[in-house]
C-alpha cells in the first residue's frame, strides 16, 4: 500500500527536499499551489531547474494547481480531479506541494479530507523541524487538531460579536456608516485619492472598507499625543534559519506594541486596554462592522522603516488572530503608501495591485477574505522623514 505525502515551501535548501523525497521513494510531485511562482524560496518556484532538479532524484514533477489550487477548491469544482488523485495514489508513492509549511493553514489539508471521503488512505504531512528533517503528521491528527482550532476561534468570534450586539442596541444595522458600494467592475484607482470614505468589494469575495478623514485633523494631533505619551514600543529580535540551517538575528527595526481586552496569544507581549484605548476599539468596530479583540500598534520612525509583503492569518498562527481575520488599520502621523496585492491572478489573469494612502486619521479595515486571498506592505519611501 502507497502513501500520499504532502509538503509546504519553507526556509529549507531544495538539496534537502530532494533527499527527503528521494529518501521516501516519491515517484510524483504533484503541485498544487494555485501562484506556483509565488513565495520566496526561488528554488521551489515552478521552473525547468525546479523539474530538472526533481528528475535528478527519480521524481516527475506536475503541476495540478488550475485543478486543485485554492480557486478550485474554493468554487467546489475539483471533484474530477480528485477522483484522478485518489487513483493515481493508489498505484504510486505521491507528494503534494502546497503553498504553507503548516498543513492546517494551507488547502492541500482540505484536499487530503476529501480524498480520505474517496477511499485514500495513509496520508502523512511532512513538517520541517529543521534544515535536513521532518517529522510526519497522520492526517487523520492534524485534521482533527484544525477542526479544534476552528471551533476555538469560532465559538470565541460569536461570543465576541454578541457582547458588540448588545453594546450597540439591538438594531446593529443602523450604528454602521452607510458607505458607497463599489463593486471591481467599477473601481478606479482615483476612488482612494478623493477624500471619500467607500466600501470596495475585491476579486475572491473580498471587502476592504476606506475611511481616509475617520478622524478629523484635531481629534488626530490628540490621538498621536495620547499614543505617544502612553505606548511604549518594543523591538524584537527575530531569529530565522537559514536555508543552509544556519540561523539568523534580525532586529526589528519597526516599533510593537499589543493592547488587549484579556490576556490573548501572540508574538509580542501584551497590557491591558485602557479607558481611552478601549473606547478607541469599540469606535472603530462601529465602522467596520465587527469586533475586535486587541491593538496591535507599529511604529515606523521614518520611511526607511518598512514590513514586507505578508498576510496574517492562519489556525495556529503567533499573532492568535485565527482564520480569515478582519483587521482595522488607523494611521496617524506622515502619509506612507499601503500596498495590497493578490496572491493569485485576479478576473483578467494577472496579479492585481492596489496602493492607498495612509494619511493623518485614516481607517482602513480589511475585511472577510482580505488575509486568505491578499498580501499587505509597507514600502520603503525615501522621501517621508517623520513618523
Amino acid at each position: 500500500m502507497h502513501t500520499l505525502y504532502t509538503i509546504g515551501t519553507w526556509r529549507v535548501a531544495l538539496q534537502s527536499y530532494l533527499d527527503q523525497l528521494a529518501s521516501l521513494k516519491v515517484s510524483r510531485l504533484i503541485d498544487v499551489r494555485g501562484n506556483p511562482r509565488a513565495g520566496r524560496q526561488e528554488e521551489l518556484k515552478r521552473s525547468f531547474a525546479f523539474e530538472r532538479a526533481l528528475a535528478g532524484v527519480g521524481v516527475s514533477y506536475e503541476y495540478w494547481g488550475r485543478r486543485l489550487g485554492e480557486d478550485a477548491m474554493e468554487a467546489n469544482t475539483a471533484h474530477m480531479a480528485l477522483s484522478q488523485l485518489s487513483a493515481l495514489a493508489a498505484r504510486e508513492t505521491i507528494c503534494l506541494l502546497g503553498h504553507l509549511h503548516e498543513p492546517s493553514g494551507c488547502h492541500r489539508l482540505q484536499i487530503c479530507s476529501d480524498l480520505v471521503f474517496k477511499g485514500t488512505k495513509n496520508i502523512v504531512h511532512l513538517l520541517w523541524k529543521d534544515h535536513d528533517q521532518v517529522k510526519e503528521l497522520l492526517h487523520e491528527e492534524v485534521a482533527t487538531q484544525a477542526a479544534d482550532v476552528l471551533r476555538f476561534f469560532e465559538a470565541h468570534h460569536t461570543k465576541a460579536e454578541a457582547a458588540r450586539v448588545e453594546r450597540l442596541g439591538a438594531c446593529d444595522c443602523d450604528h454602521m456608516p452607510l458607505l458607497e458600494t463599489v463593486p471591481w467592475d467599477q473601481f478606479d484607482v482615483s476612488l482612494l485619492n478623493d477624500g471619500e470614505a467607500r466600501r470596495f468589494l475585491l476579486p475572491f469575495d473580498t471587502e476592504l472598507l476606506w475611511f481616509p478623514a475617520w478622524l478629523g485633523k484635531a481629534e488626530a494631533d490628540a490621538l498621536e499625543k495620547r499614543v505617544r505619551e502612553s505606548i511604549t514600543f518594543y523591538h524584537p529580535t527575530y531569529v530565522f534559519q537559514e536555508p543552509g540551517g544556519s540561523f539568523a538575528k534580525t532586529l526589528i527595526k519597526r516599533g510593537q506594541a499589543r493592547i488587549c481586552d484579556v490576556v490573548c496569544p501572540g508574538s509580542v507581549g501584551s497590557v491591558q486596554l485602557e479607558s481611552w484605548s478601549e473606547e478607541l476599539l469599540r469606535s472603530i468596530e462601529v465602522a467596520a462592522g465587527t469586533s475586535f479583540n486587541c491593538f496591535v500598534a507599529n511604529h515606523y520612525a521614518d520611511g526607511r522603516v518598512v514590513i514586507n509583503w505578508h498576510s496574517d492569518s492562519g489556525p495556529g498562527d503567533d499573532e492568535g488572530l485565527g482564520p480569515n481575520p478582519r483587521i482595522g488599520s488607523l494611521s496617524l502621523g506622515a502619509t506612507r503608501t499601503f500596498s495590497l496585492k493578490s496572491k493569485r491572478p485576479g478576473p483578467r489573469g494577472c496579479i492585481i495591485h492596489l496602493d492607498v494612502p495612509l494619511i493623518h486619521g485614516s481607517l482602513l479595515v480589511m475585511g472577510k477574505n482580505s488575509q486568505t486571498h491578499w498580501l499587505h506592505s509597507l514600502p520603503a519611501d525615501e522621501w517621508v522623514r517623520g513618523e
